[in-house]
């Protein structure tokens, strides 16, 4: 897993998850001054009403040890490449992994 989170509530649940799950998180970013994402949705009969918290993912960041040949899957939010600097990051992680993986 390769991803941010805040050192908060939210980011130990998801940490938690991951770990009972097998999942691997070298790669899994905690910082301490950002929140990790989440939407708040209230249910109505005609449009539901959002409440989007972003941080994590605008405070994502591509550690110096990452390894691309154990990488197998990448999906990427479209929360993340919708800020310019993070797409920036993503896009020259993708064109990165699509050399090793090719």
């Amino acid at each position: 897993m390769l991803s941010t989170i805040g050192k908060d509530p939210f980011g130990e649940f998801i940490k938690d998850f991951l770990l009972k799950n097998n999942v691997k998180i070298d790669y899994l970013v905690e910082k301490e001054n950002v929140y990790t994402d989440i939407v708040f949705v209230n249910k109505s009969k005609e449009t539901p009403e959002f409440k989007a918290y972003r941080s994590a993912s605008l405070n994502f960041e591509v550690p110096d040890n990452l390894n691309l040949e154990k990488i197998r899957i990448i999906h990427i939010s479209s929360w993340a490449v919708s800020e310019t600097k993070q797409f920036e990051k993503i896009y020259k992680l993708v064109k990165e992994a699509k050399k090793e993986i090719f």
